[in-house]
């Protein structure tokens, strides 16, 4: 694998194993960054739900009390709470697209949006046909 850094660009050169041709793949910049933006985005989601996850857990097993549950939400809404704002276009579903299928599981739109941020009244078309 070859990497070279263009002004605008990376190209990755991979030889394919049988015969002499090689395969062309462009990433540019825009695209780096965005599939960064939307992988950072998924894990600190995750990392969200499950905090929220770990807390009620605490209130279900009276660890803490409803007063300390609602106290911990309301002056930490950061570490629990998913912003569902991204309206993404086009070009960024692909990338999302592009990352759903790496994880390789599938997933329902609402979980979808939830990972990603994003705004689902807004998006729901263009999900359900990335979801397709």
């Amino acid at each position: 694998v070859k990497i070279a850094e263009g002004d605008s660009s990376f190209t990755f050169r991979v030889n394919i194993e049988f015969g002499d041709s090689a395969k062309y793949f462009r990433y540019d910049r825009e695209y780096v960054l965005l599939r960064d933006k939307y992988l950072i985005t998924a894990l600190s989601n995750v990392i969200k739900k499950v905090d929220f996850l770990q807390l009620s857990l605490q209130l279900a097993e009276n660890q803490i009390t409803e007063e300390e549950f609602e106290f911990e939400l309301e002056n930490n809404t950061e570490k629990y709470l998913i912003d569902l704002k991204d309206l993404p276009t086009q070009n960024n579903l692909s990338i999302i697209s592009g990352i759903l299928f790496s994880i390789g599981k599938s997933y329902n739109i609402d979980e979808v949006a939830e990972m990603f941020s994003l705004d689902l009244n807004s998006t729901k078309e263009s999900l359900q046909a990335l979801m397709a």
